[in-house]
């Protein structure tokens, strides 16, 4: 091993892993891996492999790691058990392997526990860029091939049986949610924001009726989605998933936030990718249920008060010295929109 590569001790790891879960075969190897760009609360890795069986060629894995202090502390074996769990069924996420489980080994090259992942094609968009509306609209004004695969995959997502999951998603009613992130934001303690204060007396008054179970995506938006030649080919970070009300998804999609707002939207669409009430009406269609609209509002404000919630966890982080990412202090920027809009819906 070679102290001017630090990246030796990952390829050796990754290798011994992915050969344990018989991923690679003996001749097999990890030759290359890079760290990717973002990840708040997970790191993002890129290996390729070297196979010496079955004729030879290169494959391509993404590995995803759980470092200390991200900002939020989720179950990676969780989000792990789902991904493998969904391969079953037709919803486009990657096949998973080699989870490692060094939940206390600071030492790891990787810096936390981590599993692998098929590099599936295509790149997730960055909807705070106003270029990358250009292609979402005549996506929306011509095929709709992404507006049709966005809402297809997000109904086929909700009506599929959860009872394999018991055990590995949490059960989160709409009151375990709201207390949630009402626990998240006060135990950041930045500061005592009326309109979110509020935000939480409001949703404990407007609870849903009939819960409409399911799975629940937990952060489902482009951002989270790969696209490629006009089509969505992945769905990525389920470390937010549970069992509970899917109408969560709707609302938090949407979020002017999800279509790249910070102080004024950059679109009318819904997530960026198509007419409100045609995606709602369209989704009613694929789920055979009919969607209220004044839960999917409750839901948003919801899925508001989670997002400040968990940018004052990046600030608080940041401020108390767990971490030196830039970004934790850039996400309060978003809070003015995110406010406001929750003043909005809340008036509505």
């Amino acid at each position: 091993m070679s102290d001017d590569d630090p990246t030796a001790a990952q390829r050796e790891l990754l290798t011994a892993v992915l050969r344990r879960d018989g991923e690679l075969g003996a001749g097999d190897r990890v030759t290359a891996v890079r760290q990717l760009a973002g990840g708040y609360s997970r790191h993002t890795y890129l290996a390729a492999a070297t196979l010496a069986s079955g004729g030879g060629g290169e494959r391509s894995y993404v590995v995803r790691v759980k470092v200390p202090h991200g900002l939020f502390d989720t179950d990676l074996q969780a989000e792990y058990r789902i991904f493998d769990a969904l391969t079953a069924h037709d919803v486009r996420t990657p096949r998973v392997f080699g989870f490692h489980a060094d939940d206390d080994d600071t030492d790891s090259p990787f810096g936390g526990p981590f599993f692998a992942m098929d590099h599936l094609p295509g790149d997730a968009p960055n909807l705070w860029r106003a270029q990358e509306h250009t292609a979402l609209r005549a996506d929306w004004e011509g095929p709709r091939g992404i507006a049709r695969d966005v809402v297809t995959n997000l109904a086929r997502i909700h009506t599929l049986d959860v009872a394999p999951l018991a055990g590995v998603v949490p059960r989160l009613t709409f009151a375990d949610q709201v207390a949630r992130w009402r626990d998240v934001h006060e135990r950041a303690g930045l500061t005592r924001d009326p309109i979110t204060r509020e935000a939480f007396h409001w949703l404990a008054a407007h609870e849903p009726p009939q819960e409409r179970g399911g799975l629940v995506h937990g952060d489902f938006r482009l951002g989270n989605l790969l696209l490629q030649d006009g089509r969505v080919s992945g769905i990525l970070d389920w470390e937010l998933a549970h069992h509970g009300d899917v109408r969560f998804d709707l609302g938090y999609l949407a979020l002017a936030y999800t279509a790249g707002k910070h102080l004024r939207p950059k679109t009318t669409l819904l997530g960026g990718v198509a007419d409100p009430e045609w995606f709602l009406t369209t989704y009613e269609e694929l789920t055979g249920a009919p969607v209220d609209r004044d839960a999917v509002r409750t839901f948003s404000v919801l899925g508001a008060v989670a997002l400040i919630s968990l940018a004052f966890t990046g600030m608080r982080r940041y401020v108390d010295g767990e971490t030196s990412d830039m970004r934790r202090v850039w996400i309060r920027f978003t809070l003015p929109g995110l406010r406001q809009d929750l003043a909005e819906l809340m008036a509505w």
